[in-house]
């Protein structure tokens, strides 16, 4: 039991330091699927096969969050303070919100091109980011004031 509890804290800590660090990312485009979903395509540039999806994934999430989708009428961030100065601030919440919690916020996510394994080569994925209510939720966890407060 207690090997089970150690070999699970070691891998929680290295998909935490993992998202932490985060991939690098390209916004290429953004639509709006409703009025409370935004379909980004993203260019993701990471090596691992196995984590590309959840880098996507997280790297939606920060694109939303940091530098806005670009696109009516989310055009800005979510959060305008710059993303280490929230992370230095909320510590809990970001840990939290790109280790296990992300994939609350993401509807769907599919690659549109073949995995590159290289520093310079991306893999192009749609993600769908339920961004109404990741708003909803930093405001929740007073992250980020209510509108109108």
């Amino acid at each position: 039991m207690k090997k089970l509890i150690l070999i699970t804290s070691l891998i929680l800590g290295t998909i935490c330091s993992a998202a932490a660090q985060g991939s690098s990312y390209t916004l290429v485009q953004a639509t709006i699927v409703s009025s409370d979903i935004v379909r980004l395509q993203i260019n993701v540039f990471c090596k691992d096969k196995q984590r590309i999806e959840t880098e996507a994934q997280c790297a939606a999430i920060r694109a939303v969050l940091f530098d806005g989708a670009g696109v009516p009428p989310y055009t800005k961030p979510l959060l305008n303070e710059g993303e280490q100065t929230m992370k230095q601030t909320f510590p809990s919440y970001f840990n939290n919100l790109f280790t296990s919690r992300y994939p609350d916020f993401i509807r769907q996510c599919t690659a549109k091109s073949k995995f590159k394994r290289s520093d310079n080569k991306s893999t192009l994925y749609e993600v769908d980011v339920k961004i109404l209510l990741l708003r909803k939720d930093l405001e929740k966890n007073q992250i980020k004031r209510q509108m109108g407060y």
